[in-house]
């Protein structure tokens, strides 16, 4: 068994697995930060009983890493519980779970994770998975374990059924590591593999008859193929080094003064300090001033920070950032990095400073006070909101949902591409998708609308791109509908820097 381990002050939320802890005092305040490893984090769904739920997860989490690349892995391999008790919204669609992502997401905010693994207090058969989150029933006694393993490697490990879906795709088999051609070109000469047909789709072909991509129970026990075990452990090693390392007072620092501890004067808000870092791994940046020297940064709240493009070839991108007037003496900054990527932060904070009292101008012959006017504000009148109408889904009609989770960044006048998907439960529907709020310069092209297509019954892709012509952040609105009433719609910042 592993052990489990507490390492923040949520008490809500627990490491089981963790090689990285080196002692009693590291226990009390790790983060799971990207230092080199891959953080699952695991997430309640309608139990009541947690104590059955962290039973569960502990039965889950032995049987993942039992299994390779993962059991020889398992020193970069972390692994947490969070004790959830919000409705994420889970409801069953034939074998499908499906939960309200915006909620998942919601709840995992604040703790650093790679993947999440929901699991949901039913003991029917059932699962699911997306590009962040796999989903599983809890009956560990019978296939909950399997079925849990079997979806992160959708999510995670970005892999392909194997099993028989019935029918043959008119697409070939592109970023599906595990599904190839007739021929196999993807594996060939591999020790252990074969080129037998259905991977999925009756027109692919697959590396292995027993993987668990294609069956929960072989004869020879659930495991997973070497295709499937090359590209999960390639998978951990872009994890792994994509860790975001920093000191404070060296790679983060005030005016650029590297190993000081700088003085500044109490700002007002024409006053400003520019920080500068050299981090690498990050594309984003927060930064919060603090008032006490006491404050320890690693435990600091900084939700109340906005995020701000950041590139170490730029250091300075993150703009000048105001000081806080207030008392004189030793101060303090926290800076957090982002991975978008990875869906990683850091905290590297601590920057130590020494902040002086501004001093008052000495007044010169006798000045005489002018009264400061006194304003009469004006009332402005609420507008009155005439609510829409959604147009209720038909009965047994399941509404489609945006999955795509955020958009990189775009440059200016440099040509930018990506893809905004979304899914539906129900097999065979006519999907479309508007999208909207898009920067000048960029716009929609094709869609691309599939079925049985990585598990997914519905599947729709819609292309963006174009030359930006214009700097800012822009919000972009993507709709998802079925035509039968049923429709789904997110909100997805785009910034052209």
């Amino acid at each position: 068994m592993l052990s489990v381990r507490q390492v923040r002050r949520d008490a809500n939320t627990r490491v089981l697995h963790s090689q990285a802890v080196t002692s009693p005092e590291d226990q009390a305040t790790l983060e799971a930060e990207p230092d080199g490893y891959v953080d699952f984090l695991f997430i309640s769904s309608d139990y009541t009983d947690l104590n059955l739920y962290a039973s569960d997860v502990q039965a889950i989490s032995d049987f993942l890493l039992a299994i390779p690349p993962d059991s020889t892995r398992s020193d970069k391999i972390r692994i947490t519980r969070l004790d959830n008790t919000e409705d994420l919204g889970c409801y069953y669609s034939d074998q499908w779970i499906i939960c309200d992502g915006e909620k998942v997401l919601s709840v995992a905010s604040g703790t650093n994770y790679d993947d999440i693994v929901v699991v949901h207090n039913s003991n029917v058969y059932g699962g699911s998975s997306g590009s962040t989150d796999a989903i599983t029933y809890r009956d560990v006694s019978a296939d909950a374990r399997q079925v849990a393993v079997h979806e992160l490697g959708h999510a995670f490990g970005e892999l392909g059924d194997e099993y028989d879906y019935g029918t043959p795709s008119d697409f070939p088999p592109e970023g599906i590591p595990n599904c190839d051609v007739s021929g196999c070109p993807k594996w060939s000469g591999m020790a252990g593999t074969v080129c037998h047909r259905i991977c999925g789709f009756t027109n692919r072909y697959r590396p292995a008859d027993y993987c668990l991509m294609r069956t929960l129970w072989d004869s020879g026990g659930p495991r997973f193929d070497p295709v499937c075990r090359t590209q999960l452990n390639d998978r951990i090693n872009w994890y792994v080094s994509s860790a975001i390392a920093c000191s404070s007072n060296y790679d983060i620092r005030i005016n650029n003064k590297a190993h000081s501890y700088p003085e500044t004067t109490d700002q007002v808000k024409q006053r400003k300090v520019s920080i500068y870092s050299y981090v690498e791994g990050a594309d984003k940046i927060r930064i919060l001033n603090q008032p006490d020297l006491d404050i320890t940064c690693a435990n600091t709240d900084m939700s109340t920070a906005v995020w701000r493009n950041y590139s170490a070839i730029i250091p300075w991108v993150s703009g000048d950032w105001w000081l806080t007037a207030g008392s004189s003496g030793w101060r303090k900054v926290c800076v957090q990095f982002k991975n978008t990527n990875t869906n990683k932060t850091r905290k590297c904070g601590d920057i130590v400073y020494f902040n002086k009292p501004t001093p008052t101008p000495t007044p010169v012959g006798n000045p005489t006070r002018t009264p400061t006017p006194i304003r009469t504000p004006t009332k402005t009148p609420t507008p009155v909101r005439t609510p829409t109408r959604t147009p209720t889904p038909q009965p047994g009609n399941t509404s489609p949902v945006i999955q795509t989770s955020f958009l990189s960044d775009a440059t200016l006048n440099v040509q930018y591409q990506n893809f905004i998907y979304g899914w539906d439960a129900d097999a065979n529907e006519t999907l479309t998708m508007t999208i909207t709020g898009l920067p000048p310069g960029i716009v929609k092209t094709n869609c691309n609308l599939y079925y049985n297509f990585g598990g997914y019954p519905s599947y729709l892709e819609c292309y963006i791109e174009g030359k930006p012509t214009q700097r800012g952040t822009f919000n972009v609105v993507a709709t998802i509908s079925d035509g039968r009433g049923g429709s789904g719609t997110k909100t997805l910042p785009l910034t052209v820097n």
